[in-house]
């Protein structure tokens, strides 16, 4: 009878720390609300910002991936068709966090969207948030036993109602030639993203009826994302085919962006430790992958693939970064377009015809096959690791922590500035010269273990 009514109470205390499974965004009014300091648009759906002026948009979705409201959806294209000459950025947040008004995840957002619109005063910075029930349990301490149950979540949130979400706003933003839309995912934010998305890559790809590919929007970014990394090996896999049968052309910018910081313990060790047990049952095999030209990969084991995360697993990396200290002169983060062809040209000079192995350099004072592509101005320096094409748009790119430290603190300088010199080889961006803008302040405490 004292065992029953233990866990009698104890479940009574779980249902009432619970966190809410009601939207935060439902209030809309004609033109979006108009953000004067006050609370009034904290329930809005769209809200209007200035100094600098930008918009932000709340898409909510809830724990079987259906929209909490599709008026939602409806207000964010209206938004996103009417305009030109924008530059669009989807963000999903990962554990621990939610749409609720003034969440740590959804103001560092903000402060992302305030430095990019400074940094491009010419166009139209639209910001949407998608919201899911990252963070399930209220109670302190006990929240921190949720992440298997969230990473299940972010796997059913992406399935559903926010790929029709996601596919409509490709085709509104594309209704304008000159508008960029970029699409990034936070930790289990990420596996919500490659959930909905992963399809649609793999569709594109194996059906493209040029060598050229094209993805999703302009880019995608998954940064320090909690995914195993035999989910990605379909679409690997199949990248390795398209190489030996077609080959990408050196007009083939990325199309799909793994950032994996080198400092994120959490996903680095935490993740394939928990992985460990949870796959403990299942049986795996190695396995032979195809090669992307005359010779054979060697096989990996399932188990390995099955246990770390994208980022983390090392045949998987194509890339590395690494970045000055400081941000020094990183203002206007300058670069001529063209750096990734120049870089895979210099790697053909020195004598490898497939220009794997390309390095944009790093040194001003040395040979000028070595001196950097992407500018004094940057000080950073991107490496090709030789496991995929030269060309190959799927990028699984380490990040030294100079470009970002840790697994939460997302917002440093390099980092954005490495992701708009991407888009620009993608072919967004380009006729645009960055201006200067003070670094963006770092990320808000965002609380325990995995975000």
């Amino acid at each position: 009878m004292g065992y029953r009514m233990s866990l009698c109470f104890l479940v009574v205390i779980l249902l009432g720390g619970c966190a809410s499974i009601d939207s935060y965004h439902t209030k809309h009014t004609a033109g979006g609300c108009v953000d004067d300091g006050s609370t009034q648009c904290d329930d809005a759906i769209v809200i209007h910002k200035n100094n600098p002026d930008y918009s932000l948009a709340f898409l909510e979705v809830d724990d079987q991936g259906v929209m909490h409201n599709r008026d939602q959806m409806r207000h964010i294209l209206d938004l996103v068709k009417v305009r030109g000459n924008s530059y669009i950025i989807v963000f999903v947040h990962g554990w621990h966090s939610n749409a609720k008004p003034n969440n740590a995840n959804m103001k560092s957002f903000e402060r992302r969207l305030e430095f990019t619109k400074r940094r491009y005063p010419t166009l139209n910075v639209v910001g949407i948030y998608v919201g899911w029930r990252g963070k399930s349990i209220e109670i302190p301490y006990v929240a921190v036993t949720t992440f298997w149950d969230r990473k299940n979540t972010s796997e059913e949130v992406g399935r559903n109602g926010l790929l029709e979400f996601l596919l409509r706003l490709e085709a509104a933003v594309r209704k304008h030639d000159d508008n960029t839309l970029l699409a990034v995912g936070h930790s289990l934010g990420g596996s919500v993203i490659f959930n909905a998305l992963s399809p649609i890559l793999l569709e594109r790809l194996v059906s493209s009826p040029t060598p050229k590919v094209r993805g999703y929007g302009d880019l995608v970014v998954l940064i320090n994302p909690a995914i195993e990394a035999m989910r990605y090996t379909a679409l690997r896999d199949a990248a390795q085919v398209h190489q030996r049968e077609q080959g990408f052309p050196s007009s083939q910018g990325p199309v799909f962006m793994v950032a994996a910081a080198e400092g994120d313990d959490a996903v680095k060790y935490a993740f394939p430790l928990g992985r460990s047990f949870s796959t403990l049952l299942e049986r795996h095999r190695e396995f032979e992958p195809p090669s992307r030209g005359e010779i054979a990969e060697k096989k990996i084991d399932q188990g390995s693939l099955d246990r770390f995360a994208i980022g983390q697993f090392e045949r998987y990396t194509t890339h590395s970064l690494v970045a000055n200290a400081s941000s020094g002169n990183n203002d206007e983060c300058k670069s001529p377009n063209g750096w990734l062809v120049e870089a895979v040209k210099r790697r053909k000079r020195s004598g490898d015809q497939t220009g794997e192995g390309w390095d944009t350099g790093w040194n001003s004072r040395g040979p000028e096959d070595q001196r950097p592509l992407l500018g004094d101005a940057s000080m950073m320096q991107v490496i090709h690791k030789k496991n995929s094409a030269a060309f190959d748009p799927y990028w699984i790119t380490t990040l030294h922590e100079n470009v970002i430290t840790d697994h939460s603190n997302i917002t440093q300088k390099h980092f954005w500035c490495f992701i708009d010199l991407t888009l620009r080889e993608s072919g967004a961006l380009k006729s645009l010269t960055p201006q200067p803008a003070p670094d963006p302040e770092p990320n808000i405490e965002l609380g325990e273990g995995l975000k």
